[in-house]
This record gives C-alpha cells, structure tokens and sequence, in this order.
C-alpha cells in the first residue's frame, strides 16, 4: 500500500478562550479548521496500490507489455511517452481502453511515489479518468491529488461524482463536510459526515480525520449554546 503521509492543521482563531463564555450574539463566528493545509505529519492517508493489468490480445499488446514493464521498472518518462504515442484508434477496443486507463493510473501511483506528493500523479491520474470514468481507484486517486493542490477542479460535482464512482470511500464525504464546514454550515456537514462514518471502518486515516470534523462541530455547537 502506498501510503503517502499527507494531514491537516486544525486552528481556531479564539485567541482568548474566555471569548466562549463571554455574552455574545448569536451571529458570533466560529472559525473553522483549515484541514487542507495537509502538513500535520499524525494523519496518514494510505492510496491504493497499482493496478492489476490484463494485456487483451491485440495488435498493441506487446506495446502495452512494455509500457507495464517500463512503470514496475521506475522507468516514468519513457513510459509516459509511449503511452502517449497510443493510437487513438486502439481506444476503441473496450478491453485495451479499460487497461490502457489503467496504466495511466499505474503511472499515477509511481510517479506519486517516487516525488513523494499525491500531486504529482495528477495529470496521469485526469488522463485514467478520461479513458475511463468508471475506474473507481483511479478517479478517488485524482481526487486526492486535486485535494493536496488545492486545485479549483475539485469541485462540488467532482466530488459528488466520486461518491457515487465510489461509494465505499468515505473520502469525498469528509472533504465535502470539511467545505460545509469552512461556510459554518454545520447540519450540511453533519449529514456527510454521518455517511463517512458508514465507510471509515477500515481506515484509521478517514476515522482521525472524521473525528476531527465532529470534534469541531461539537466544540462550534457548544460555543453557539454559551453565545446564548
């Protein structure tokens, strides 16, 4: 399992603790956490590793062979550009376009590994998804790498996208929480984060993020009650 260790930086802009107990309208501010920063080195995402590949019988399968080989091999660049080099016409065999989407991922994944950032695998990762948008591993692994970059991509719909090409991680749930959140919308990220609490069994990762999340709601909701 590639894990890449990638977090959060939660802060509260309370400067005195005093102001929670100090009379207050209810309009008050509670400011929220700023999880994307991702440079608490305690959380700990781990990505799923490459791919199995399944070269079809085809005019190109020994091409493909060889790019398989040259990603196990670290050798990125070539392999890069002699997936580039694919024909358009060899997509629309559906089992070549399913594997050759797969080793877009695959190439993702190392080069994640090897620049030591989710980021770095983004472009590989976008192009997975193009060849196919069903390819769950692949699209949750974009999402990630937008996540880290805080790239504009990673919209509401992506991730919406993602909960359903993917439904049993609790990733997109808890990044969309995390947005409700940061606009101090709390039932909204509440009823995302009761689904990723549904799909964050086997991930200690999601479950310290989403006890996070919960954490600062309880403490928000508590501050709004002592505002009163």
């Amino acid at each position: 399992m590639i894990a890449l260790y990638l977090g959060h930086q939660l802060w509260l802009k309370h400067k005195d603790p005093m102001l929670l107990q100090a009379p207050a309208t209810a309009s008050m501010p509670v400011s929220p956490p700023r999880f994307t920063d991702l440079t608490d080195e305690h959380v700990r995402i781990d990505f799923a590793p490459p791919q199995p590949v399944h070269i079809p019988t085809s005019p190109y399968a020994a091409m493909l062979a060889d790019v398989s080989r040259m990603i196990e091999q670290g050798k990125l660049p070539d392999a890069q550009t002699a997936l580039q080099a694919l024909p358009p016409e060899a997509l629309t065999d559906m089992a070549i376009r399913l594997n050759v989407a797969t080793l877009w991922n695959n190439l993702g994944v190392h080069q994640a590994h090897a620049a030591g950032t989710m980021g770095a695998g983004a472009l590989a990762y976008k192009t997975a998804v193009s060849i196919n948008s069903r390819n769950s591993t692949a699209f949750m692994n974009l999402v990630l790498a937008y996540w880290e970059l805080k790239d504009p991509a990673l919209t509401t719909e992506m991730l919406e996208e993602a909960m359903r090409v993917a439904p049993e991680n609790a990733m997109p749930h808890l990044i969309l929480a995390q947005r409700f959140i940061e606009k101090d919308e709390l039932s909204s990220a509440t009823i995302h984060l009761e689904h990723a609490k549904a799909h964050s069994a086997d991930s200690p990762q999601a479950q310290s993020f989403l006890k996070s999340q919960i954490a600062y709601i309880e403490k928000a909701r508590q501050a709004e009650q002592n505002f009163h």
